[in-house]
């Protein structure tokens, strides 16, 4: 964590509309690397003492040197029914509905989740909030590479469901994460409403602090322009 406030200037926004007395489920934008959500979890822990653990989109899970990271950081690819009851016990658990189409395929920031409302399913069964969350200039950080086959690879993965990441980057850019005020799911309203509203609401986030288009120029200027988090 300390590598990161050094390398990018990491800080949160917003960290306030987290309960921390019952369970809640965070909802990123799912960056190339997710660098942000492991600083957002590293953060938040040495804060609050409580750990944020996920449920991890089950084609990187199984990437055997990710799935090892995944369990040191007490993520599981678990099925609905064990998600609903951890959040039921009080556990915070993020959940990424854009997977690894939106880790890949995602231009400018798009939101790629699809029409996915298990996430939203999973809240609603729980009686759990679901806190919205964005990251700025995280396509910055790290940028995708297809030279030239960009199609190609979008297909083979609808066919192959296999992820293919050709990541370059690593530029000291600014980041920092957003945090929206929590959205619960309304007692007549069904779960494709309430994933709509929840991408809606993260979508908002990206539109009032994401620059788009950007460049890595301008996110590492951030981190000399930005002012600082209240």
């Amino acid at each position: 964590m300390p590598s990161l406030r050094i390398l990018h200037g990491y800080d949160v926004v917003g960290v306030e509309n987290i309960p921390l007395d019952r369970g809640a489920l965070i909802v990123p934008y799912h960056a190339l690397l997710p660098v942000d959500l492991y600083a957002f979890i590293g953060w938040f822990f040495l804060r609050t003492n409580k750990m944020i653990s996920g449920s991890i989109d089950r084609l990187f899970w199984e990437v055997p040197l990710l799935r090892t990271l995944f369990k040191l950081s007490g993520c599981t690819s678990g099925g609905r029914d064990e998600l609903v009851a951890e959040l039921r016990n009080g556990s915070l658990k993020f959940i990424l509905p854009g997977g690894a189409y939106e880790a890949m395929f995602s231009e400018n920031y798009s939101l790629e989740w699809r029409n996915r409302t298990g996430f939203a399913r999973v809240a609603k069964e729980a009686n759990a909030p679901i806190i919205p969350m964005f990251t700025i200039n995280t396509r910055q950080l790290y940028t995708m590479y297809f030279f030239g086959f960009r199609e190609k690879l979008r297909q083979w993965y609808l066919e192959k469901r296999i992820p293919i990441l050709i990541p370059s980057g690593g530029w000291p850019v600014k980041l920092r994460t957003y945090l929206g005020k929590p959205l619960t799911c309304g007692t007549d309203e069904s779960a494709e409403e309430f994933a709509r509203r929840v991408q809606a609401a993260v979508e908002e986030l990206r539109d009032k602090y994401q620059r788009r288009p950007n460049s890595i120029i301008k996110a590492i200027a951030d981190r000399f322009t930005l002012s600082p988090p209240n």
